[in-house]
C-alpha cells in the first residue's frame, strides 16, 4: 500500500506552505467569524423564507373560505324569477377584489 502524501490545507487553498502559528491562527479566526456570520445569514434567510410561505398559505386559506361563502352565498338568493336574482342585503359588497379562484 502506497502512502501518498497531502498538501497541508492551507496549501490546498492557496496559501503559502511556510506560515507560521500566529499567522495560521488568526486566518482560523477569520474564517471562524465569516462562518458565523454565514449561519446567522442562513437563519435570518429562513426565517424570512418560513414567513413568507406562512403568510402566503393564509391568504390562500383566506380566499379559500371567501370563494366557499360566496357559493353558500349564492345558494341563498331568493330567485324572483329565472331572469334575475336578488342578492341578499348583509352590508358586504361582492366587488372585484373577489375573483374567484377556479
Amino acid at each position: 500500500m502506497k502512502i501518498t502524501q497531502q498538501k497541508p490545507l492551507f496549501e490546498q487553498l492557496g496559501f503559502h506552505g511556510y506560515l507560521n502559528y500566529e499567522i495560521r491562527n488568526s486566518l482560523r479566526t477569520a474564517f471562524l467569524k465569516i462562518l458565523r456570520f454565514a449561519f446567522l445569514y442562513d437563519f435570518i434567510a429562513m426565517e424570512s423564507l418560513v414567513t413568507v410561505q406562512q403568510l402566503s398559505i393564509q391568504e390562500c386559506i383566506g380566499k379559500l373560505h371567501r370563494q366557499v361563502n360566496k357559493d353558500i352565498l349564492y345558494e341563498l338568493v331568493d330567485h324572483e324569477d329565472d331572469a334575475g336574482m336578488q342578492v341578499p342585503d348583509d352590508g358586504k359588497d361582492l366587488s372585484q377584489a373577489e375573483i374567484p379562484l377556479f
